[in-house]
């Protein structure tokens, strides 16, 4: 319980930062407040500590971050040479991320012209900069473009036809994975039929460059668009699957065998930020899974949450892929063991696959994200829940065979092309299904505060965990034993 009121104070400040300024006189206050609360019960004392502590470090670090991007003059030239920290390409443009000279910022620049460039490249474009502003989504919500950019370090953009590379980088570990990534949805490209490619590339690779519009709309009027990104939900449904084929197996070395899978997962997406933030939350899920110790799980979740918040705390409120992997993680290692009483009169397995294990997640992912679902996109489809149960089964099995497809094409290209026409089948049938699926009305929902949505989250817990949370929180200081939620 501690842990938890620890992470609540440390999230409010991060909001509150964001929205008033500390000063010197309210640490003041802090101080004898807990001298106050210490006279009176030194246990309670320490708690009071804790807490109002994470809450002030919440508020500093964002201030922080906050005073990062004051008073930077917007330049007056169109004209910009930097060095490019990454490069996102989508399938009708390319987003390249440039710090110029002597910022310590980035600017964003969208490029509507297929040139090869990796990020540590010197390069140079041409084109109005501008500030970011907010803008209204096709679900008539306001989305939070310059915030959104600041969790990517960004403080303008620039659209432009073209960009010159005036010098290779040399060979750094980004520039390696971020061409490792290119060829090898290249390599998916030649072995696997459209557009399944695509579809590959986004779950393996979370690349977007090869998913059409027509698939994008296809799982976004499904929700299942999650799945065409690598996710933590997607790492947890890959290693079920092999800790299934692997059950046989002594468990420190099936245990071994799934974190290399996940390692070489997250290695061959590029090892990007999102990739690596969804390796470590896929980590933190098996964690409580495959060794069922759920507050193992949750104190390592605790803390990767409040060092991802460290680092960029722009992450809390501007970056729904943070918050969806968070969420999606936090259901299956906490939500997902309280109700899976629930699911008992359901057969554990049918043909030696997990069939209850595989529809509580499902069912219970997919209720626990409408809130967040609703609040984001404004629209949820009626059959969300059995898209995703049976995506649930085609997921795992499309990113074993595109593993697989990729590391045969480079040994064996014929088995490369044999496994990519399996892969294609498989694509196909979940693609055919999402498609039938697709065609059903949505539910519209009206635009709502994102306070209603803490609020929708905070009555969950309430009622699934209403007797922890009864009990009082404690503090032992003998071997600084906590009881953590």
């Amino acid at each position: 319980m501690v842990a938890l009121l620890v992470l609540i104070a440390f999230s409010f400040g991060i909001v509150l930062g964001k929205i008033v300024h500390i000063s010197a006189l309210a640490l003041l206050v802090l101080g004898v407040l807990c001298l106050v609360v210490f006279q009176w019960n030194w246990k309670k004392g320490v708690i009071f500590l804790l807490v109002t502590v994470s809450f002030f470090i919440g508020m500093l670090r964002m201030q922080l971050a906050e005073e990062q991007f004051k008073n930077i003059p917007l330049p007056q030239k169109t004209s910009i040479t930097g060095k490019v920290q990454s490069v996102d390409e989508r399938a009708e443009s390319a987003l390249i991320y440039v710090q110029p000279e002597g910022s310590s910022t980035d600017i964003l620049i969208r490029l509507y012209e297929r040139i090869p460039v990796l990020p540590g490249d010197t390069v140079r474009s041409v084109g109005k900069i501008e500030l970011p502003e907010p803008f209204v989504t096709d679900s008539n919500r306001i989305f939070d473009y310059p915030n959104y950019l600041k969790a990517k370090n960004v403080s303008f953009i620039q659209n432009t036809k073209s960009i010159e590379v005036l010098e290779a980088g040399n060979g750094s570990v980004a520039r390696f994975f971020a061409k490792l990534n290119r060829n090898t949805s290249k390599l998916l490209a030649r072995t696997v039929p459209y557009p399944i490619d695509g579809i590959v590339g986004g779950m393996v690779l979370g690349e977007r460059s090869s998913i059409s519009k027509n698939t994008t709309n296809i799982f976004q009027n499904t929700g299942t668009l999650h799945l065409l990104v690598l996710s933590g939900y997607n790492i947890t449904l890959l290693v079920t699957f092999l800790g299934l084929l692997l059950r046989r197996v002594p468990f420190y070395i099936r245990v071994s065998m799934l974190g290399v899978s996940i390692i070489s997962l997250v290695l061959l997406s590029g090892a990007g930020i999102a990739a690596v933030r969804a390796g470590v939350m896929g980590l933190i899920a098996i964690v409580g899974t495959v060794s069922g110790r759920q507050y193992a799980a949750l104190r390592a979740l605790g803390v990767t949450f409040i060092l991802l918040l460290l680092w960029n705390p722009y992450l809390l409120l501007s970056d729904p892929g943070f918050q969806l992997s968070f969420l999606a993680t936090l259901c299956m290692v906490a939500v997902v063991p309280k109700v899976e009483y629930l699911f008992k009169k359901i057969p554990e397995k049918i043909w030696k696959l997990p069939l209850r294990e595989t529809v509580s997640i499902t069912v219970t992912v997919s209720l626990f994200m409408l809130p967040f679902i609703a609040y984001f996109s404004g629209s949820i489809s009626l059959l969300t829940i059995p898209a995703n149960f049976i995506a649930a089964f085609f997921v795992p099995i499309i990113t074993v065979l595109g593993i697989a497809t990729i590391f045969l094409s480079t040994l064996v290209p014929l088995l490369g092309i044999i496994f990519g026409t399996i892969l294609g089948f498989f694509g196909n049938i979940l693609l055919f299904i999402l498609e039938a699926a697709a065609k059903v009305p949505q539910l519209i929902v009206p635009p709502f505060s994102w306070w209603y949505l803490v609020f929708a989250y905070g009555i969950i817990f309430s009622v699934l965990f209403w007797k922890e949370i009864k009990k009082p929180p404690v503090f032992k200081w003998g071997n600084v034993k906590e009881e953590i939620l």
